[in-house]
């Protein structure tokens, strides 16, 4: 492990432990910004459900959470519905994203 990644996965005993789990999560390590990232995606999600039980359509919450949460981070539609059906289906946990090891483009000199 490079860094200090080790600091930031959680112990095998603790993943055991969290009921709402999905079967297939595999656990990366856990960095500030991407607890970040999920903390604003769950603030989405929920801002759109909102919406929805407030009496809108499940299209016309999609564009106004899309616009509303414009200035912070840039997110499309599609990636909302991801976000929405991840959070359905594996609560907080289902909105981190499952990448291991080094993701994207690599420099030559690495």
């Amino acid at each position: 492990m490079r860094g200090n990644r080790v600091e930031y996965c959680p112990p095998k005993k603790l993943t055991r432990l969290i009921p709402d789990r999905p079967k297939d999560a595999r656990w990366g390590p856990l960095s500030a910004p991407a607890m970040a990232r999920a903390l604003t995606r769950e603030q989405a999600v929920r801002f759109m459900n909102n919406l929805v039980d407030s009496g809108y359509s499940q299209a016309a919450a999609i564009r106004m959470t899309t616009k509303a949460f414009s200035s912070p981070f840039k997110i499309s539609d599609a990636s909302l519905r991801h976000w929405h059906k991840s959070y359905a289906q594996g609560g907080f946990i289902g909105l981190f994203e499952r990448k291991l090891g080094r993701v994207g483009r690599k420099r030559k000199d690495q």
